[in-house]
């Protein structure tokens, strides 16, 4: 946060669970929240956020299973602190994970995120994206419609705010 800077003293962390999430966006106790599956689609729906990370996993790399999400009003009137927030989460620190086994097992074992040593070894690697490319994302929209989970065509370019280049 400080390479970006952003000042760590102004930022209030809170500790939700994947469940909350949606309800703290909405209550505006957050600004960024992640969500995954149906309370992922449910916030897209429900709460017209936009992606401002998304991460996909081994052979669904392209289908994006977690992502973060902003109230879309908050993300237009910030757009210096989503771009610090994807310089600091996406281009510095995924990368360091993706790159570095040891970081990788010390992100996903410790206190944040609590999986078992056990567990992150027995997982396929995350796979962590360079970018926020919203042709890839388009494929969670099209796989919907195609379940027949929603019968509107979606396009995910209209709520994926691009990585910034100058990170």
């Amino acid at each position: 946060m400080l390479e970006a800077g952003m000042d760590p003293e102004a930022t209030t962390f809170v500790d939700v669970t994947l469940g909350e999430m949606a309800g703290a966006l909405q209550r505006g106790e957050v600004d960024i929240a992640a969500a995954t599956g149906p309370a992922l689609a449910d916030m897209r729906a429900q709460l017209g956020v936009v992606d401002v990370l998304d991460l996909g996993t081994g052979p669904l790399a392209d289908y994006p299973s977690l992502s973060y999400v902003a109230n879309a009003e908050w993300a237009r009137a910030n757009p210096n602190t989503v771009a610090a927030f994807q310089c600091a989460v996406v281009v510095k620190g995924e990368t360091l994970v993706a790159e570095d086994d040891d970081a990788y097992m010390a992100a996903l074992t410790g206190p944040e995120v609590g999986f078992t040593r056990e567990a992150v070894e027995a997982s396929p690697k995350l796979n962590f994206p360079a970018a926020n490319d919203a042709e890839k994302l388009q494929i969670a929209a099209e796989v919907q419609q195609a379940v027949g989970l929603t019968e509107t065509e979606f396009d995910m370019s209209s709520v994926v705010v691009p990585l910034p280049t100058n990170c």
